[in-house]
């Protein structure tokens, strides 16, 4: 009951803080490290049996990180991953409020035809202009990553503002690629879910997921989550190391109406022909580009809805301005083969 007490306390200064223009002091620094408040990790020792409920602070004073034991006990640790404790994940209810009340005027969430959720500007936006940034409201660790992006999903099932947590991730695609995620939730599997459940936790962490340097994590942005791939993109995002928000700004001039996107690859990428981005999209994202660059590219019609292509939307779809070969051979290469029951593969961030 305290614990509910001080989470909706947070919660309220959060807000005092946003009217007030105080960014939130989410992301804490200290002692060569950058970790976010309230992530959950285990103390280093021999067999790393203290678990962590939660990362409280980072002492100045001390030159020690405080945190909250799972069977209650403050403790005091070195910001070292060799001699002070382990990141696994964490949960960041306050970003979906903060992002709720802060919801750039210059956007709104629309539907597209194929691509499922997107921004669509509402008016014209310049050049170099910021459009909006937001904090992640799930961060998994790198090191250990499909286990970490599990674990966080279990303990937002568990926490306070859960139901609002799971509203928010499962608004999020899987992009189709939850048979490409059958052999990594085959490894992870338990008796708390069963492997397709664990294979469409994956999928949509890996069809959403921002790569984060620092922390090195991968984090869940809801707003950032809508932006479409573009191969001639309008929008360009960054970390922000300070607070480990995203930030999407405007390369070049927006129109009222316009759709969001961005380059999903590193830049090198946009310099690779029509055939080899498509290839490499379909290996890695299950998906095939339909922007205005690919289209043009390859001399079809030009679609109406743009955005991309996955196995699902090409069964609940007439493809226009597609031959019935070409849809047909673009699913099959979407659908990609079929996953081994057994083995292990690593997933790669997306």
């Amino acid at each position: 009951m305290a614990d509910r007490s001080f989470r909706g306390f947070a919660l309220a200064l959060l807000v005092l803080c946003l009217c007030s223009g105080a960014p939130p002091c989410l992301l804490l620094h200290g002692n060569g490290r950058a970790v976010f408040r309230g992530s959950v990790g285990r103390l280093r020792g021999p067999a790393w049996a203290e678990l962590c409920e939660e990362i409280l602070d980072f002492r100045s004073q001390e030159w020690r990180w405080s945190l909250r034991l799972r069977d209650g006990r403050t403790v005091l640790a070195e910001g070292s991953e060799e001699q002070g404790f382990l990141v696994d994940h964490c949960l960041l209810p306050e970003a979906l409020l903060l992002g709720n009340l802060a919801m750039p005027k210059e956007v709104r969430v629309t539907e597209t035809a194929l691509a499922g959720k997107a921004l669509e500007a509402t008016v014209d936006i310049s050049r170099n202009r910021g459009v909006f940034q937001e904090l992640p409201f799930l961060v998994a660790d790198r090191s250990d990553l499909a286990r970490s992006r599990l674990a966080a999903f279990r303990d937002l099932q568990a926490h306070p503002e859960g139901e609002r947590l799971q509203s928010a991730f499962e608004e999020l695609t899987t992009g189709g690629l939850e048979g490409r995620c059958m052999e990594e939730a085959a490894h992870l599997v338990d008796s708390q879910n069963s492997v397709e459940e664990i294979a469409r936790v994956l999928a949509r962490w890996q069809c959403n997921s921002q790569r984060m340097s620092v922390p090195p994590a991968s984090g869940l942005y809801r707003l950032h989550s809508f932006l479409q791939h573009s191969c001639a993109p309008n929008c360009a995002v960054g970390v922000l190391f300070s607070t480990g928000e995203v930030l999407v700004r405007a390369i070049r001039d927006i129109c009222k109406g316009e759709l969001l996107t961005r380059n999903y690859e590193r830049e090198a990428f946009l310099e690779l022909q029509y055939s080899e981005r498509q290839q490499h999209l379909l290996q890695t994202r299950g998906f095939a580009c339909l922007c205005k660059r690919c289209t043009r590219e390859s001399g079809e019609k030009k679609l109406e809805y743009g955005g991309k292509l996955t196995a699902d939307s090409v069964k609940t779809d007439p493809l226009r301005g597609l031959t019935a070969e070409r849809a047909e051979a673009l699913a099959a290469a979407l659908r990609g083969p079929a996953p081994r029951p057994r083995g292990r593969a690593w997933l790669t961030w997306l």
